[in-house]
């Protein structure tokens, strides 16, 4: 039951399934593995469960590496290379993705979400010295988040259930400053290192970022404003308003503001202050649960 039940949550996404193992897992090249999500718990019923994952590294590292008492999976990119513009091997390598990572004869592509898609494109600008952002140090530069306009009647069937009553709410998370600092360290040294130097250092140690921990912390909320008992199925488009400020756009190294200070200053600012230079994440939630 439950293997049919991650089978028709795969949707159109291949699977690794023979007979041992039955998995949403692909391999892109031999040393390149794409799956969902290894879970456990209640997950477990929908996604890859953990143990399974770990069983088939296990035998796929021993089939690499010879049965042992120390084994090592090391997975490196093998993309062909391709002539041209960066943003032409992008194009390439996601057709290659589609290609590996869907079932055969399916139209849909690999790398569907617009916004997967655009953080694609600008690293190829990156990568290609055409990167938007001002160089480390710079001023912050603020925009402010005055609403969000979201177009249809929202949620329905289980999601609403779930997530229940007429009101919507969205959560703004980004990446904590410690993270984000030290991405943006070690991308403008690979730039700027020549490689033969590179080849020297150490690898970059990422032993401090602990995957069980959230690396995202929760900035703001916005809350859709009900009237009367107008509800989701009465209208086309719905506007969520500024709630709470937890973290200013220049920091999350301090503590956040407690919920009385944080909606004081949402209201102080007349929106949320972000950085125009850094990501942020929207969450759907339910506003009994901010």
């Amino acid at each position: 039951m439950a293997t049919r039940i991650r089978s028709i949550v795969s949707g159109k996404k291949a699977r690794t399934s023979n007979g041992e193992h039955d998995l949403d897992l692909i391999h892109l090249t031999d040393r390149i593995i794409i799956m969902g999500w290894p879970a456990a718990g209640f997950e477990g019923m929908y996604r890859n469960q953990r143990k399974d994952v770990v069983k088939y590294l296990n035998v796929r590292a021993s089939q690499s590496t010879g049965a042992g008492e120390e084994r090592e999976l090391s997975f490196h990119p093998e993309v062909p290379d391709v002539p041209g513009a960066l943003d032409a091997k992008l194009q390439y390598i996601l057709k290659y993705h589609t290609s590996r990572r869907m079932k055969p004869g399916t139209t849909a592509r690999g790398v569907s979400i617009s916004s997967q898609q655009r953080f694609l494109q600008y690293f190829a600008r990156t990568l290609s010295d055409r990167d938007p952002r001002p160089p480390p140090g710079s001023p912050i530069r603020l925009i402010k988040l005055e609403y969000i306009q979201i177009n249809g009647p929202g949620m329905s069937g289980i999601a609403k259930s779930i997530l229940g009553g007429k009101q919507i709410a969205v959560q703004l998370r980004r990446y904590k400053d410690s993270i984000a600092t030290k991405l943006r360290d070690w991308e403008v040294a690979l730039k700027s290192t020549p490689t033969e130097v590179r080849a020297a250092e150490p690898d970059f140690n990422d032993d401090d970022w602990d995957d069980q921990v959230d690396m995202l912390v929760r900035s703001a909320d916005l809350v859709e404003h009900v009237e009367g008992s107008k509800g989701p199925e009465d209208v086309t488009s719905r506007k969520l308003y500024p709630a709470a400020t937890y973290y200013p756009p220049s920091t999350t190294d301090k503590p956040p503001l407690d919920d009385d200070s944080a909606k004081a200053e949402a209201q102080r600012d007349g929106g949320i202050l972000l950085d125009a230079d850094r990501e942020v994440q929207f969450r759907y939630v339910n506003p009994p649960f901010l």
